[in-house]
């Protein structure tokens, strides 16, 4: 199988056991997923940031994909359909989606973080640029049922002194480097840890976790740490 059919056999798994999407929504749910099997994801990214930010409006013309609030209702318009959503279930809807579809990186790809967004968490007063080695993935699994998608170690000199890797999430990528080696056993790999984490574990990736989801990871990895 490639992997665009493994993408969809987990949209439509998504699609079929979610409790809000009624009967006669599911068929075009499952065709939505098709304008990103591709993976790329940057216009849910950018329903969903809008979503959190209470915003009212946004339009995608190529993909005739349209995102409303009105009032406390949330719409998405896609190809002439219409679907009526809560806050919570739109906000789950698009993080399935995302995730679901987005591209994974094999092990062994070097990239590039955002290296703003991890000084609080890392020793990074004396690095310049954050190019990490991605050597673990689906990780770090904390109390509140989030994960990370990656976990890697600085380029060239690894972490001096620490064991700990480099926990982070796609949106804190800004350059992929290299990609690492990838064939079927990849695909298949990556479609079994979706289906174990997402659809049967319901848990989400780290990278929607909301402020006071990420401070309690944090303490739960002191006392981790302490042991």
């Amino acid at each position: 199988m490639t992997k665009e059919e493994y993408k969809m056999m987990l949209w439509k798994e998504y699609v079929q056991q979610a409790p809000f999407i009624e009967e006669v929504r599911k068929e075009g749910c499952i065709r939505l997923g098709e304008a990103f099997v591709k993976g790329n994801v940057s216009f849910p990214y950018e329903i969903y940031h809008a979503l959190m930010e209470q915003e009212r409006f946004r339009l995608d013309e190529r993909l005739e994909l349209e995102y409303e609030k009105d009032g406390e209702d949330y719409f998405l318009r896609y190809q002439g359909e219409e679907w009526l959503f809560e806050r919570e279930e739109l906000k789950d809807f698009l993080e399935y989606l995302i995730s679901i579809f987005e591209e994974v990186l094999p092990l062994g790809s070097v990239v590039d973080l955002k290296k703003e967004f991890l000084e609080e968490t890392i020793p990074l007063k004396d690095v310049e640029r954050v190019r990490v080695v991605i050597v673990q993935r689906y990780v770090g699994e904390s109390p509140e049922g989030f994960y990370y998608p990656y976990a890697g170690t600085l380029y060239p000199t690894g972490i001096p002194g620490s064991r700990r890797l480099i926990e982070f999430t796609p949106s804190l990528i800004e350059n992929v480097v290299r990609h690492g080696y990838s064939d079927e056993q990849e695909d298949a790999y990556v479609y079994l840890m979706k289906r174990e984490l997402m659809l049967e574990r319901k848990l989400h990736s780290m990278g929607f976790a909301d402020k006071k989801e990420r401070e309690v990871y944090m303490e739960y990895l002191k006392g981790v740490n302490a042991l």
